[in-house]
């Protein structure tokens, strides 16, 4: 990176080497992993519950339609299983699950919105982290560690790089 580039004093921070290895490549991202719950911290937790959350409720809105297309294809005495409080009335079952159908997908659709908020929330602050600390690594730098530095490469590290980084937190 640029930060790194900066430090070292070399022009690009670009080294020819060999492509990154496997094992490489997997501690780089156990590293971007560690960076990103080091400052999601609490906010990090709070978003690892939505998302759990949200995955049980789609679990159970799952769950439902099984005893809802039971009733649509087979009302007779195919799912005596249900509960009393369902009814005996094929209708009467239909309308109940219908309900609960509703009810859970609702309180799915608010916790998969509170989910995305705070997983945007996570991202961006992480991004913005990111790109501070690269701007007061640049900062600090000695102006002849800067002065050999590409200024397309500061200018795409700290827009697109950055940017990307901030994708990759989105799937993690």
């Amino acid at each position: 990176s640029v930060a790194l580039c900066a430090k070292r004093g070399t022009s690009t921070g670009m080294s020819v080497s060999a492509p990154p290895t496997a094992a490489s490549a997997g501690r780089q991202t156990i590293a971007f992993a560690a960076s990103l719950v080091r400052q999601a911290g609490r906010s990090g937790a709070v978003a690892v519950f939505w998302v759990a959350a949200g995955a049980v409720l789609e679990g159970l809105g799952l769950a439902l339609l099984v005893p809802l297309i039971g009733l649509i294809v087979s009302p007779g005495d195919a799912l005596a299983w249900l509960p009393g409080w369902l009814g005996s009335e094929p209708n009467s079952r239909l309308a109940a699950l219908v309900a609960v159908f509703v009810a859970v997908m609702v309180v799915r659709a608010l916790v998969l919105r509170k989910r995305d908020m705070t997983l945007f929330d996570v991202q961006t602050a992480y991004t913005l982290d990111l790109r501070s600390q690269v701007v007061n690594t640049l900062a600090s730098a000695p102006w002849e560690r800067l002065a050999g530095v590409e200024h397309a490469r500061i200018t795409s590290l700290l827009t697109s790089d950055i940017g990307r980084i901030g994708v990759a937190t989105h799937y993690i």
